[in-house]
């Protein structure tokens, strides 16, 4: 018989660990180039892959509505993005591995996220290609192709995991409360040089041009605030508001930090959401609806009165409203509205020719140039001609009728009206321990796409905004959400409980 060798757990890592300890101390001898970094940053990867597959989800939670983006790499990929090639490449090798682990959920859902799919990848081929210019193409544009099927697998990543039970509030406020880290933009742009680091993982928060037009706007506020107002109601929701004092005065707070920002958007989309969210929880039944109109009243006639006196991003967050402020502020807002006006006019005679057949995102950069000079030269002033060549409509139908067609905008709705039919399900009927998480979802789709179809949007860069909530309503309402794709009515399943019970 063999002498059987037995080698203990110790030496078996000394014998592992030394002989890689000697490969990372000779090629920190020379950190700078190529190989030593790419060798170290694939040593680190392999060390952290049992980290990433336990809170790989987490990840892609938590970067859904983080503002990290590195750029110092191709592209400049944000967090989202990469997480969602990690979550989406484990939720496929699990399937691999466990048939019973599903990886397509959503029924519906998935159905028409996947035509969106076909479409953006059948136009991309019919339009030349995606046109990535970050990797040596002759073109760019490929990029918002990235986006769009990253946003896709978005969905699928988060729907394929179920949260744990006693971590799904948790993992709902995550979600919302990863906003609050635009708050390093502000770092970035007044923390000088020590911390001019974070310009590789952290976007800037205005540019030079906007500062001299028209002021500096504080859109890091925009994160900030979002993430303080969502995270309250997920808490308490907008009755529980009206419990304590405080907490009132915070939700006051973040809505008048969002006025702040200067941009509307930011301002209308919180707005958008509180009223969704206030007739969700059926306030407009009760006497708090004649309290938050009291509020309303006063805090519009406060603003009536002393308007031109308060900061000018306030003026211009509520420039839209029947009120006085400043003939400056007041004509640089109109002028930001003109401007995407006179864009539409230009655009909306190519739907026709687009209808059918969409226009792609592959951009050729001479166009692009001379588009851009044009711009810049009609007598002095800065023309939409640049931002309608790149297909910046500022539009949330534009920006999906004219790149793919009557295809892509049909799909689209069908994911709108298939999520939000979801949605509602898990409002109504879903679990009452994520009642006011499910409320919170619900309001801030409604009021996402509200403001994708009636105010500001762009498919490109809004899409991730919509498959990341739905995926996380179904990883939520994971027991719940394959009972309404199989069509079982919680009406008709309620009505036999009772059936029973009487018998």
């Amino acid at each position: 018989m063999a002498n059987t060798i037995k080698i203990g757990s110790s030496h078996l890592a000394l014998f592992v660990c030394l002989p890689i300890a000697i490969l990372v101390g000779y090629l920190l001898a020379d950190p700078l180039q190529l190989a030593s970094i790419s060798i170290i940053a694939i040593l680190i990867g392999l060390l952290a892959i049992p980290m990433v597959i336990k809170w790989h989800q987490v990840l892609l939670i938590f970067s859904c509505n983080a503002i990290f983006q590195f750029s110092f790499l191709p592209g400049t990929p944000p967090l989202w993005l990469l997480a969602t090639v990690l979550a989406f490449g484990i939720a496929v090798l699990n399937r691999c591995i466990d048939p019973a682990r599903p990886l397509y959920l959503g029924g519906s859902i998935a159905h028409s996220l996947l035509a969106i799919g076909v479409v953006v990848i059948v136009t991309g081929y019919l339009r030349g290609g995606a046109g990535l210019a970050a990797f040596g193409g002759s073109s760019f544009g490929g990029k918002r192709y990235i986006y769009v099927m990253a946003a896709i697998a978005a969905y699928f990543a988060l729907a394929s995991q179920r949260v744990p039970e006693n971590r799904r509030l948790f993992y709902a406020t995550l979600f919302f409360a990863a906003g609050a880290t635009n708050v390093l933009s502000f770092f970035l742009d007044y923390g000088g040089s020590k911390f001019a680091f974070l310009d590789k993982v952290v976007p800037p928060d205005f540019n030079t041009d906007e500062v001299e037009m028209s002021g500096h706007r504080l859109f890091f506020l925009s994160g900030i605030c979002s993430a303080g107002f969502f995270v309250m109601t997920i808490r308490y929701g907008i009755r529980g508001t009206f419990e304590r004092y405080w907490r009132l005065g915070l939700m006051v707070l973040f809505l008048v930090g969002a006025m702040l920002t200067g941009f509307r958007s930011a301002f209308g989309l919180l707005a958008l959401f509180y009223v969704c969210a206030l007739f969700l929880e059926g306030l407009h039944r009760t006497r708090y609806f004649f309290i938050i109109i009291g509020c309303g009243l006063i805090f519009y006639l406060f603003l009536a009165l002393f308007a031109q006196q308060l900061p000018w991003q306030i003026q211009r967050s509520i420039s839209f409203l029947p009120i006085r402020v400043d003939p400056l502020i007041k004509l640089d807002a109109k002028g930001s509205v003109d401007w995407r006006v006179d864009m539409w006019k230009v655009v909306l005679p190519e739907v026709p020719q687009y209808f059918w057949e969409g226009k792609g995102y592959a951009i050729d950069p001479g166009g692009m140039f001379m588009s851009q000079v044009n711009s810049f030269t009609q007598l002095g002033t800065d023309s939409s001609d640049w931002a309608a060549f790149a297909g910046d409509y500022h539009n949330g139908p534009l920006s999906l009728i004219i790149p793919f067609g009557i295809w892509g905008f049909s799909a689209f709705v069908w994911f709108i009206g298939a999520a939000g039919r979801f949605l509602y399900k898990n409002y109504k009927y879903g679990d009452p321990a994520l009642q006011k998480a499910n409320c919170v979802l619900f309001a801030y789709f409604i009021a996402k796409t509200i403001s994708f179809f009636f105010l500001v949007g762009g498919f490109y860069g809004d899409l991730v905004a919509f498959t990341a909530v739905v995926g996380l309503a179904v990883s939520l309402n994971e027991d719940y959400a394959r009972a309404p794709l199989r069509e079982v009515s919680p009406v008709l399943t309620l009505a036999t409980q009772r059936i029973a019970k009487d018998l």
